[in-house]
């Protein structure tokens, strides 16, 4: 493990340079999906929204202490996004086996954060499975290097399989 982030996480060695490896696989993929004057460029994932939200987060008073951590420390609202997608990298019929995803961004919310960009937010991501599909930057980039090999069809069936189904996913994609 590399310097801690927060006293709570520390960064995976090689971190660095996984996330590095992903911005340029993810690149080389957008500009061989989407070519210069073809079209409009989608996002690398979750390019198929399902509805956007303007919302508002409440924390309520007198939470258990154990859950009053972070923005859930002190009772107060926050203004916040809620975007609801696919998983897929591109835009496929909905009764396709894929990743159903939400992804929440508070708004004005105070405190020290890791990127400068985002400094009055934080961000919840949620998928539809109990498990997400990689555990860090270096097993996504296993992922990608799967599903280049193997290709899309691949990237289906490794992907975690619906809730009401619990076997085990597979950690590779046998052909």
């Amino acid at each position: 493990m590399n310097a801690a982030l927060t006293r709570h996480e520390q960064a995976p060695s090689g971190e660095g340079a996984a996330i590095a490896e992903i911005l340029k696989i993810i690149k080389v993929n957008l500009r061989k999906q989407f070519p210069a004057g073809r079209g409009d460029m989608r996002r690398d994932a979750h390019p198929k929204h399902h509805g956007a939200l303007r919302a508002e987060l409440v924390v309520e008073p007198n939470l258990p202490p154990e859950l009053g951590v972070g923005v859930f420390r002190s009772p107060r609202s926050y203004p916040a996004w809620v975007r609801f997608s696919n998983g897929s990298g591109t835009v496929q019929a909905d009764h396709l086996r894929d990743g159903r995803g939400i992804a929440i961004k508070l708004m004005d919310v105070p405190g020290p954060k890791l990127m400068g960009d985002e400094a009055h937010t934080q961000d919840f991501l949620f998928i539809n499975h109990d498990v997400f599909a990689v555990k860090d930057a270096s097993d996504y980039v296993g992922q990608f290097r799967i599903i280049e090999r193997d290709g899309s069809r691949c990237a289906r069936r490794c992907w975690p399989t619906p809730v009401h189904r619990r076997t085990p996913r597979p950690t590779t994609c046998a052909t």
